[in-house]
Formats: structure tokens, C-alpha cells, sequence
């Protein structure tokens, strides 16, 4: 475990994998993309990228809680914009935004939860 978490904190690389992951992944055609029969799955997927968006984050760099929640909110944010101006039939939701806001501050509790529970085991 400690290789792999002193691998992360140099290499932010899957860091940027799942940056760009999201990225092309939120701004594909929305025509091929396949609709799901279960409310607010989309919700659920945007809460998803941005909790493990974050958690390798914050692993990879350490970068304070604060500045995530900045980072990962313009994150949101632009990339909503790029869908209401790409023409790939998609368009800006503030419901998607609020979804990765919400992705990022469970990933926050989430890797707090753990890095105690690590640190405690270490000490």
C-alpha cells in the first residue's frame, strides 16, 4: 500500500487520465450515448467522476481540500459550458454542476475517512 500511495503522490498521471477520461467522456455525442430506464443516473455518473476525480487529486498532489473544490467546480463548470457551445446535442445543466460539486465533497470525506483511518494504522 505505501508503494502504491508514494506512486501517486509523484506521478499525478491517473490523475490526468481520468481528467481527460471526463472530459471527452461528458462531451460525446449525446446520440451515442445510451439512455438509461433509472431517474437520475446521469446525476449519479456526474457524482461518480468527480468523487474519484478527486480522490486522485488529492492523493496525487495533496493539494488542500479548498482548492479542490475551486478546481473541480470550474472543472464542472467549463465543462458544462462546452457542452452548451459543441454541437453534439448536449446543453448546460446546473443540476450536472451541482452533481460534480456534490462528487467532489463526498470525494473529500471519503479520502479524509481513509487517510485517517491510514494514518492511524502507521502511528
Amino acid at each position: 500500500m505505501k508503494h502504491l500511495l508514494a506512486l501517486f503522490l509523484h506521478k499525478p498521471a491517473m490523475a490526468w487520465l481520468w481528467t481527460i477520461f471526463i472530459t471527452v467522456i461528458c462531451n460525446w455525442p449525446a446520440q451515442n450515448i445510451p439512455q438509461s430506464s433509472f431517474p437520475g443516473t446521469d446525476k449519479i455518473i456526474h457524482i461518480g467522476f468527480f468523487l474519484i476525480w478527486t480522490i486522485l487529486w488529492l492523493i496525487a498532489r495533496g493539494i488542500p481540500a479548498k482548492h479542490i473544490i475551486w478546481i473541480g467546480t470550474l472543472f464542472g463548470l467549463a465543462i458544462e459550458i462546452t457542452q452548451w457551445i459543441l454541437p453534439f446535442n448536449r446543453s448546460f445543466d446546473w443540476l450536472d454542476l451541482l452533481a460534480d460539486s456534490t462528487g467532489i465533497i463526498l470525494g473529500i470525506l471519503i479520502y479524509r475517512k481513509i487517510m485517517y483511518h491510514y494514518l492511524q494504522r502507521l502511528y
